[in-house]
């Protein structure tokens, strides 16, 4: 008799050997296929920052609150060789997607010097990833337990001209979230989150890179120190070239924006991982950039 092609008729009970075998082994190397599959997904995946929000934790912080160039908490660290005193800021943001200008201008409306000449104990949420240090007011107002007058007059604030027309790349994110609340708190993904949170007077920073590859924040405010929030909402979270006087506070920059020459969108759009943002025109020599965030109950690196 001659051989025939096996032939699998549905009804019956089991599928002929080779058949049978063609099939297991095809679905043997589809399973092997989508396990690699998603090896490769997984091991691709980008990872979250290590950026902290300590949520339902309460720190005390006891230092002077200044408006410019954005509200910050100035906390004293220690004297400097100069025996000048070092300070640390810490940007205050209130409870949820909002600023502190208005409850900063109601806390100095209430004493009788400049509000730098007194030393005030706030009670806090801290935030925290990179080396910078954000202060959440969690209690709005009640966050502010005590002020007082502070020994001496010297300025707590040291500010100094890196360059009258710096021009720098980057994406403009709001600190709050990309420092620890939301991950991942940048890109496209967490524009609209972003746009409620700046409109809502929490200080827009420029997230990039240098030269070197590392990562540095700039504070955006207008010429004279306001807010320039309501001003680039249609950038937020967008790949931006900007130019402005270029300035360092202690441990931030601060970028004042030249609002006569227009924040202009790059033509292709911010990678995360790719070296976009490297194409500064200026260099930063000094950057004074903690490489670790301070944490005032903690001895020990907050750094992964």
């Amino acid at each position: 008799m001659q051989n025939q092609d096996e032939f699998y008729i549905g009804y019956l009970p089991k599928a002929p050997k080779k058949i049978s075998g063609s099939l297991k082994l095809i679905i043997f190397l589809l399973m092997l296929i989508m396990a690699f599959v998603a090896f490769m997904v997984v091991a691709n995946e980008e990872k979250f920052d290590e950026s902290t929000f300590e949520y339902g934790k309460l720190t005390e912080l006891k230092g002077v609150i200044v408006k410019h160039p954005v509200p910050m908490l100035k906390v004293k660290m220690g004297i400097d060789p100069d025996k000048k005193e070092v300070y640390r800021s810490f940007i205050l943001v209130n409870f949820g997607k909002m600023g502190v200008y208005e409850l900063v201008d109601d806390l100095a409306s209430k004493m009788d010097e400049p509000l730098d000449q007194y030393e005030v104990t706030v009670q806090g949420t801290l935030i925290y990833f990179d080396g910078k240090t954000l202060l959440e007011l969690s209690n709005q107002s009640a966050s502010i337990i005590n002020f007082e007058k502070r020994d001496g007059t010297e300025p707590v604030s040291n500010f100094l001209t890196l360059q009258e027309e710096a021009i720098l790349q980057g994406e403009i994110i709001d600190p709050k979230c990309y420092f620890g609340v939301m991950k991942p708190g940048f890109g496209k993904v967490h524009r609209s989150c972003a746009v409620r949170c700046i409109s809502g007077g929490i200080p827009p920073v420029l997230m990039m890179k240098d030269k070197q590859g590392e990562m540095n924040y700039v504070l955006l405010t207008d010429y004279g120190w306001g807010p320039i929030n309501q001003k680039i909402l249609d950038k937020v979270g967008k790949a931006v070239r900007i130019s402005g006087q270029l300035q360092s506070v202690d441990d931030w920059y601060v970028l004042k924006v030249n609002e006569a020459k227009a924040i202009s969108l790059l033509e292709d759009p911010i990678h995360w991982g790719k070296d976009v943002y490297s194409n500064l025109v200026v260099d930063f020599q000094n950057s004074g950039k903690h490489t670790c965030p301070y944490h005032p109950e903690m001895s020990i690196s907050l750094c992964q």
